[in-house]
């Protein structure tokens, strides 16, 4: 029996990380539609059981829970659309890193304010956890 679960385990370690969902798939933030919707299907297909509807944004919002990764999709009716964002959280000692990344097929301008939202958000969340940690320690 061992030397059959050495060999499997071996193979699941190897092939493991080619099931991972790619954080940053394309060079630039600039992309077509095809890309836009490939990856979209990637994500749904993976994480499709996480997906949040948030209508009153236009937004698709699926969760990765073991890597702490959000991946939000922009709807029709979402200035920006076709687009999505990224975000990876990351604990480094007592912070939090959020790692971005963004991408879109449709209007610039538009998806540049939907960056700099989430950027603020990011910001936001980083300081009310270093506020909570600070607070802790007292």
């Amino acid at each position: 029996m061992k030397s059959i679960c050495a060999p499997i385990a071996i193979l699941l370690f190897v092939l493991a990380p080619c099931g991972a969902q790619e954080f940053k798939p394309y060079p630039k933030a600039s992309i077509t539609l095809p890309q836009w919707q490939a990856y979209f299907d990637e994500v749904k297909q993976k994480h499709g059981g996480s997906m949040q509807d948030i209508e009153p944004q236009k937004l698709l919002v699926f969760e990765d829970g073991a890597t702490k990764t959000f991946y939000a999709f922009t709807k029709m009716g979402h200035p920006a659309h076709p687009a999505w964002i990224t975000r990876r959280v990351e604990q480094r000692g007592d912070a939090i890193v959020v790692n971005q990344v963004g991408y879109f097929a449709g209007d610039e301008p538009s998806f540049g304010r939907l960056f700099r939202s989430y950027s603020e958000l990011n910001a936001k969340v980083q300081e009310e956890f270093k506020q909570g940690k600070n607070s802790q320690s007292k």
